[in-house]
């Protein structure tokens, strides 16, 4: 966590490579990326809550994903 305060912001950044097996020979690959923002509310020293949404680009294809999770 960037800050030791009862919320904090979340940044995210992933950068990969997507493969799929498909009816074309060898597959279809492509690059993938993402790109988040969030918040975290620190419920107690050992528990979290965090909520997240951005958006995801692979197979020429733009998606948005929202994530809302626990951290313990």
């Amino acid at each position: 966590m960037p800050f030791k305060t009862r919320l904090t912001p979340l940044i995210n950044l992933k950068i990969g490579y997507s493969h799929i097996w498909n009816q074309y020979e060898n597959g279809t690959g492509t690059l993938l990326g993402e790109f988040g923002l969030g918040l975290n509310l620190r419920l107690t020293e050992k528990l979290d809550i965090y909520t997240n949404s951005g958006f995801l680009m692979t197979q020429q294809s733009l998606l948005i994903p929202i994530r809302i999770g626990l951290r313990f």
